[in-house]
């Protein structure tokens, strides 16, 4: 083990622009930790990592884990203990949560304090990664609306349940799902917005997916997405292209029908007469 460094020698152990409460701050196994996050549970096992307690260590971030985090220290667990997993010699351990943590997180780094060895074993991984991503589909019926979910690149199956938030002139409203399905009973609305979210341990949102809009048939635009930045994606253009084929090929017929139609009746075009 690495004995005590100075603070001016501490580097962190994730390097990532997507943690920005870490700028100021060091996330080190190898030294007394002297910066704990949101829960305590950090300071426990990195302490018993730093008194090479591995077992005890794991064993702390495991139920670190289970009580549920936020994003930005799921980010901060999932490194730390692959790096534990890594010293105790548990490598398929090690890989699970860099998949994970590069699912949520697709340029996360290991900090120069990991092992060089785990810090390319997260590179090589990262070419066949997937990020997380959460959707959501809703049918309209005559009784209300069938909403399915999916989940899509959860490598290290972080989603415990899922949840959809619904939108009417009240503002967002959860609701639960099972089995990832969801009934809403509602015989009025013409168009239903809503949008999936993805929930970790403890309740805790890990993702929220893209707005949506669905009509029901006849009143007018059938779909439209809202991507995260608020822009406007219509499905709809296939349509268009669809209607005006259809056109196309009913004045096709529709001018060998008249000519068949001539011909049939008699209908002779007139000899040219001698010109004297």
């Amino acid at each position: 083990m690495l004995g005590m460094r100075s603070a001016d020698q501490r580097c962190r152990l994730v390097e990532t622009p997507l943690l920005p409460a870490l700028v100021a701050g060091v996330l080190l196994l190898w030294s007394a930790p002297t910066i704990a996050q949101s829960d305590p549970g950090f300071e426990a096992a990195r302490t018993a990592f730093h008194d090479a307690r591995l077992e005890q260590a794991l064993d702390a971030y495991d139920a670190l884990y289970r009580r549920g985090l936020d994003v930005e220290d799921l980010r901060i667990l999932l490194a730390e203990r692959a790096v534990v997993a890594h010293a105790f010699g548990q490598r398929d351990r090690a890989d699970s949560d860099l998949r994970a943590l590069l699912s949520i997180d697709p340029d996360a780094q290991l900090g120069p304090q990991a092992p060089p060895s785990l810090r390319r074993r997260l590179d090589a991984l990262r070419e066949g990664a997937q990020p997380l991503q959460i959707d959501a589909n809703a049918v309209p019926s005559s009784d209300g609306w069938r909403i399915t979910l999916s989940v899509r690149g959860d490598s290290g199956s972080l989603v415990q349940d899922t949840q959809v938030e619904v939108r009417d002139t009240e503002g967002w409203h959860l609701h639960e799902t099972e089995s990832r399905q969801l009934f809403l009973p509602d015989t009025e609305s013409q168009v239903l917005e809503f949008r999936a979210v993805a929930i970790g341990f403890s309740g805790r949102r890990l993702l929220v997916g893209e707005t949506r809009r669905v009509a029901r048939p006849g009143g007018g635009l059938e779909e439209e997405r809202f991507d995260r930045r608020g822009g406007l994606r219509s499905n709809n253009g296939w349509k268009l292209g669809l209607g005006i084929g259809a056109a196309l090929v009913f004045l096709v017929v529709l001018s060998a029908t008249l000519a068949v139609r001539a011909e049939a009746g008699g209908v002779r075009p007139s000899p040219p007469r001698e010109i004297r």
